[in-house]
Order: C-alpha cells, then sequence, then structure tokens
C-alpha cells in the first residue's frame, strides 16, 4: 500500500506543476524570449546549444551513475565480513573495473566530439580563397 501511496505522490508532483499552470507552454516562451530581449540576450532557437546542454545532462548522469556505481563496489567490499566472503569481494571488483571502463570511454568519447566539432567550426570560420 505504502509503494502504490509513494508512486502516486511521486507521479502527482510531477505532473501537477503542468497541470496548474495559468498560461499555456507558448505563452511562457514568449515572456521568457522578451525577458531575454529585454536585458540584451539574443533569442531564437539555436539547435546547437540545445544538443550541447542535452549532452552536458547526459554526461552530469553519467557521472552521477559512476559514483553510484563506485559507491555500491565500496559496500560491497566493505561488507564482505573481513575478507571472507571471496565472492563479494570479486563481485566489488567487477563493479570497479566496469565502472572505470565506462566513465573512460565516455570521456574519450566526448573528448574525440569536441576535438572534432572545434576543428569543424575554425574550418568554417577561416575564409577560403577560391580556386581560379
Amino acid at each position: 500500500m505504502k509503494k502504490y501511496l509513494l508512486i502516486t505522490l511521486i507521479c502527482l508532483s510531477i505532473l501537477l506543476p503542468c497541470i496548474c499552470l495559468a498560461q499555456g507552454f507558448s505563452d511562457a516562451q514568449k515572456n521568457f524570449e522578451s525577458s531575454g530581449q529585454a536585458i540584451g540576450y539574443e533569442t531564437g532557437t539555436d539547435y546547437s546549444l540545445f544538443i550541447a546542454g542535452m549532452i552536458k545532462a547526459v554526461l552530469s548522469l553519467v557521472g552521477v551513475l559512476f559514483a553510484v556505481l563506485m559507491l555500491y563496489g565500496g559496500f560491497l567490499w566493505m561488507t564482505s565480513e573481513s575478507g571472507a566472503d571471496k565472492n563479494k569481494i570479486d563481485k566489488a571488483k567487477k563493479v570497479f573495473k566496469t565502472a572505470v571502463i565506462g566513465i573512460v570511454i565516455i570521456i574519450s568519447a566526448y573528448a574525440t566530439t569536441a576535438f572534432i566539432a572545434n576543428s569543424l567550426e575554425k574550418s568554417a570560420q577561416t575564409e577560403s580563397t577560391p580556386i581560379q
């Protein structure tokens, strides 16, 4: 019963603000744009900024997941009853190993993508001389 009550409360806390908005989302967007123009920010849809924000959000979640996996591995190791339970220690080592491999892959993929994006941006900004 408590489980269903908790799920209901979580769903309501997520959905209730969307239902109770006094104005629609399009009106809110117009208000944000006019406020941004009033203080000197450029407004408009720039998809590269949106994608960059999404990448940052995903990387933040991956960082949190990495921290949780490291804490889980440490918990397994520490609760292995003074090293007597070799299965728990092996599982903890496996969790550590996979977490570190995962974060290395994510960081290297991000670094490669950032390098390529910066190189393409620089090449697009340089003036090319026409071939005669």
